[in-house]
């Protein structure tokens, strides 16, 4: 299965070596998809990160690390204008700041993974069905 994944599923992995969320990227056997956009998003919330997951700050890269061996990078420069047009329609009211994940979920014809209820609600809401959750995701495994 092809999957773009959102940043809040990163951020629920790296808390601690036990999420579910962690253990489905460590399996190895999805073809994940990350976006640069995330690894912004993690650093602006590493004091966040680093409090609520206990972990000292080379514990936390070391995991982060784990966790990017098993994804394969999207340069947003490669998604198509029209796929940005189509996705930022759909993020426009949701949260224009998920419009990359869309975009790339899009381009690559995968799923996204997200954690974003209002995020998963608003898509849906808008006939885009390309939505993955944690537990559908564990449900089809």
């Amino acid at each position: 299965m092809r999957l773009v994944i959102d940043t809040n599923i990163i951020f629920s992995a790296l808390l601690h070596k036990k999420a579910r969320e962690f253990n489905l990227i460590m399996l190895g056997d999805l073809d994940i998809y990350v976006c640069q956009f995330s690894t912004v998003e993690l650093f602006k919330h590493k004091e966040k990160l680093l409090r609520f997951s206990g972990l000292t700050e080379d514990m936390l890269l070391d995991n982060y690390y784990l966790i990017l061996k098993n994804l394969q990078v999207i340069h947003e420069r490669d998604i198509q204008k029209e796929v940005w047009r189509r996705a930022s329609e759909l993020c426009a009211d949701v949260d224009p700041k998920d419009t990359v994940y869309v975009a790339a979920s899009m381009m690559l014809d995968a799923y996204l993974w997200s954690g974003d209820k209002m995020l998963i609600d608003g898509l849906t809401s808008k006939g885009y069905d390309r939505v993955m959750t944690t537990t559908k995701l564990l449900a089809s495994h």
